[in-house]
């Protein structure tokens, strides 16, 4: 039972620290943190933690995953112009059909909504990559950008992503 209390808390804190590093890229990109205000949107919510732990913050939170649609041709099951934040987290490079995965975000966020898209590095993980089978799609922060900007997104910042980068206080 330890074990699991002890994996519960370091779920916990890898989504404390998931937030913490969302808001702060959020904030220095001058957009709309994620807080009490927002409804966010977790595309690929895999367990659904993040979206637990969201809603235990008071944070409007819904997942949709595989069982709820395929990601590469279905309509996601919300309305259009639901969501202040979507967030794509490490779902992309599993996803063949991007164009129509980005159309549907796209209809789903608020005119003025924000995407949050992590990713892996391809120009840093290229030597293990492949090591997990299900990686169909490799992106590098120049294609992630293009390929937004051909999406229609708009201001479009890259910015590297890892927990080590700066500690928050």
């Amino acid at each position: 039972e330890g074990l699991s209390n002890n994996s519960l808390q370091s779920t916990i804190n890898r989504h404390k620290k998931s937030i913490e590093i969302i808001n702060y890229l959020l904030k220095i990109n001058e957009l709309t943190i994620i807080n009490n205000n927002s409804n966010l949107l977790d595309v690929g919510s895999g367990d659904g933690s993040f979206v637990k732990f969201l809603n235990s913050k008071n944070i409007k939170s819904n997942g949709c995953d595989i069982n709820d649609a395929d990601l590469e041709k279905d309509y996601l099951p919300f309305e259009s112009s639901s969501f202040s934040h979507v967030i794509l987290y490490a779902v992309i490079e599993h996803i063949k059909n991007t164009e129509h995965l980005l159309s549907e975000i796209k209809r789903v966020l608020m005119k003025n909504g924000t995407l949050i898209l992590i990713t892996p590095n391809f120009r840093f993980c290229y030597d293990t990559f492949y090591d997990d089978p299900t990686h169909v799609k490799p992106f590098t922060d120049k294609s992630i950008y293009h390929l937004l900007k051909i999406m229609n997104f708009e201001k479009i910042s890259v910015k590297p992503w890892t927990s080590n980068l700066f500690k928050i206080i």
